[in-house]
């Protein structure tokens, strides 16, 4: 009977530190996603969250959703009325610029790969 009371305690002492270890995990997130803030345009953000939406990446989130999560982490405020505009204007872009942002996004990879793996070579 002992040994059950010292093994119920032991238990019981884990499962405390482990949901304290959740609660800091948890808000040391929230401490870093409050110090993210969004320097790119409004039409810019729109174009990712849609691009993520359509990609399903983030689950089946309803886009309402998406918009308001995304918004918390990048501090920024949404018109949720006015982001469906902005949908429906990316739409109209001509077609080599419908992406504008996603491409800038694509070639900044991509120069920052060629860049390192310049690097790369030159240490060889």
């Amino acid at each position: 009977m002992l040994i059950v009371n010292y093994l119920d305690k032991a238990i019981l002492l884990v499962e405390s530190q482990l949901e304290f270890a959740k609660w800091k995990i948890k808000q040391g997130v929230s401490l870093l996603a409050k110090r993210l803030k969004w320097l790119g345009t409004y039409i810019e953000l729109v174009e990712l969250v849609y691009a993520l939406y359509v990609s399903e990446v983030l689950g089946n989130i309803p886009m309402k959703d998406l918009f308001s999560v995304l918004g918390e982490v990048f501090d920024f405020d949404f018109d949720t009325k006015n982001f469906s505009r902005t949908f429906t204007d990316i739409k109209t872009r001509a077609i080599s610029d419908r992406t504008k942002f996603l491409n800038k996004l694509q070639k900044n990879l991509i120069r920052k790969t060629e860049e390192a793996n310049g690097n790369d070579r030159k240490r060889r």
